[in-house]
């Protein structure tokens, strides 16, 4: 959420910016101006959510600023501040579409309403915008020649698991705050695709995402950019070449970005089966399907001999590949079957060996904590689709609904039995965003924090 302050008093400016960010807002989220015309020049320039406007200010009033603003605010919200309690400035602030008329000194609790009530806007307008691009980017997906039109870029990117015990976890990655991008995400096949869609606060933005998506999964994942785009037309073609590309990954290279420019080697067609049938040893591991693993090993085992011959490069590159995948040490056709066949022995493993009291006695205990799937998993010798199935069928909800709720329930707690701020509860129940944990608040409980602690 970007915040514009205008006023041409330096220490308002200094306060409603403190105050700001212990709600929870970032700095860098915040621009100050000290009259009307830079508030005209500030949102020609870019999107702000939320404007606060002084009514008194040299060169052009709050009034006159915000009405010539307007031309090009898009959906900003506008909340004029003066000293002034004047019935002629109230009313000319309506005409114009203001949100409200707070008088000075601005209290902290004026603020933080202010604050909770633009939040709750915009998740009215994200939760119909991921509505529509839910819709559209599964009609891409699913409908031959479907011709998307995005009101924004669109940039996808396709990620594949290169250590099937540690598969990519779209719950995870959503449950981040992230209010610059909004991700859309599908599972197709093995893979798992998203879609990065810029907000207008913040221009340019998919780049840095993309870059930090590949610092903090390509250890353990290939990820495939795709082409910008906004109608589809070149979208078929565009995610044959990804698909392409992640198949191809056991051979040309895993654990890496392929960006948007790389094409598939000239020579693929000569061992992609063989890359096929490396995929499908990886995805049916991923499920615990016993059979379908070991009748893919073979298959694949069979078909990696004659490239051994044609291409040696290509074929160890799958070899060394599959070592890593499974922790193996023997890349030898021999030592590649035997271990192989080793991994498939860890599907035994049933559901009465999970320790599920255990587990959500330790998340009732540690649930303001970083607490991930991934590592609790890893706490048990699980991998974490394997716990993430499990947790599920004896839960009744995935792990991240849990530990939401737990955060929750603290949370409505110490509004109504403490008074403490809305940031101090949030980072006390596991929210390092206040903003984010407004977010979450309202959308579970349909109001937001301050007005729970009003009603209760």
């Amino acid at each position: 959420m970007k915040i514009l302050i205008a006023d041409d008093e330096l220490l308002v400016r200094r306060s409603i910016r403190m105050f700001l960010t212990d709600l929870g807002v970032r700095p860098d989220d915040m621009v100050e101006t000290g009259d009307g015309f830079g508030l005209v020049e500030a949102i020609g320039g870019s999107h702000f959510d939320l404007a606060l406007v002084d009514i008194r200010m040299p060169g052009m009033d709050g009034l006159e600023a915000v009405r010539r603003a307007r031309e090009t605010a898009g959906e900003t919200d506008f909340y004029i501040l003066s000293g002034f309690d004047d019935f002629k400035y109230a009313q000319e602030a309506i005409r114009l579409g203001v949100k409200d008329y707070i008088l000075k000194p601005v209290r902290r609790a004026d603020l933080e309403k202010i604050v909770e009530n633009t939040i709750s806007a915009l998740e009215q307008r994200r939760a119909l915008l991921l509505e529509n691009l839910n819709l559209a980017t599964a009609a891409l997906l699913n409908i031959p020649g479907y011709t998307a039109h995005f009101p924004v870029p669109c940039r996808p990117v396709l990620i594949a698991d290169d250590a099937p015990a540690q598969p990519f976890s779209v719950s995870e990655l959503l449950a981040v705050d992230n209010d610059r991008i909004t991700v859309i995400a599908h599972r197709d096949g093995g893979y798992v695709l998203l879609f990065l869609f810029e907000t207008p606060e913040y221009p340019g933005y998919c780049r840095e995402y993309l870059k930090d998506l590949a610092e903090r999964y390509q250890s353990g994942h290939t990820l495939v950019e795709g082409r910008k785009f906004r109608d589809g037309t070149c979208w078929e073609e565009d995610y044959k070449r990804m698909r392409t590309l992640a198949c191809l990954r056991s051979a040309c290279g895993g654990r890496r970005l392929y960006p948007r420019t790389c094409l598939p080697p000239v020579d693929s067609r000569d061992f992609l089966p063989v890359c096929r049938c490396c995929e499908t040893c990886l995805e049916t591991y991923g499920k615990s399907d016993y059979a379908g693993f070991t009748l893919a090993c073979e298959a694949l085992l069979k078909s990696l001999e004659p490239v051994r011959q044609s291409h040696p490069g290509r074929a160890g590159n799958i070899s060394r590949y599959l070592a890593e995948a499974f922790g193996l040490k023997d890349q030898s056709p021999e030592g590649l079957k035997s271990g192989l066949l080793m991994a498939a022995a860890t599907f035994s493993a049933s559901s009465k060996d999970f320790q599920y009291e255990e587990i959500t006695a330790y998340i009732d205990r540690h649930y303001a904590e970083d607490l991930s799937l991934t590592g609790l998993a890893g706490m048990y010798g699980l991998s974490p689709n394997y716990f993430s199935t499990l947790f599920k069928k004896k839960a009744g909800c995935n792990f991240i609904h849990y530990l939401t709720s737990l955060r929750i329930a603290e949370s409505k707690r110490l509004l109504l039995e403490t008074n403490l701020t809305i940031r101090e509860i949030a980072e006390r129940v596991g929210y390092y965003s206040a903003s984010f944990f407004i977010r979450s608040f309202k959308k579970a409980e349909e109001i937001t924090p301050s007005e729970y602690r009003r009603k209760g």
